[in-house]
């Protein structure tokens, strides 16, 4: 499965759910801003080379199409809207995300109703290391691992397994 990280903080995004699931790589080329600080992640950069299972694209390429799109919005109004209207102009499965955010029980819901992430991702200062670590927290937290848990089920991935191993 390919899947396309597109929005905001694509990279980082693409690094960390990579790091969720065993055997997936990243299909990028080599002005990718994390090659300067990844150290755990395959990156592969030929389409031609590809065989793993799940390669995840933090940008679109002519050469290889993507089956999913993940869509990456910050908790701001001109993010949220450029998703919406990047969902409704969507050709293949789309999977809202909200980057930077943590949704919690009883306080309410800031954005539209239109605008319904499988998943919110909160900011987690630890993220801030992870370049001089060289590995994204997924692969350094099982716990934040697991937060990307119904991302994998709404895409149908949850058959991979191996969570944050």
């Amino acid at each position: 499965m390919r899947i396309a990280v597109l929005g905001f903080g694509q990279s980082f995004l693409t690094w960390n759910m990579t790091g969720c699931l065993p055997g997936a790589v990243i299909y990028a080329d080599d002005r990718a801003p994390y090659r300067a600080w990844n150290r755990a992640i395959p990156v592969v950069e030929k389409a031609d080379k590809i065989t793993q299972k799940v390669v995840f694209m933090d940008h679109e390429e002519p050469e290889i199409s993507a089956d999913v799109v993940v869509w990456s919005a910050a908790p701001d109004p001109a993010s949220v809207s450029r998703a919406i209207e990047a969902q409704h102009r969507a050709n293949t499965p789309f999977f809202l995300v909200l980057n930077g955010y943590a949704r919690e029980a009883g306080v309410p819901w800031p954005f539209p109703p239109s605008f319904d992430p499988v998943i919110c991702i909160p900011w987690d200062e630890r993220s801030v290391s992870c370049h001089k670590v060289g590995k994204p927290l997924t692969l350094r937290d099982t716990a934040f691992c697991a937060r990307f848990q119904p991302l994998w089920e709404a895409i149908g991935l949850v058959d991979l397994g191996g969570y944050g191993q």
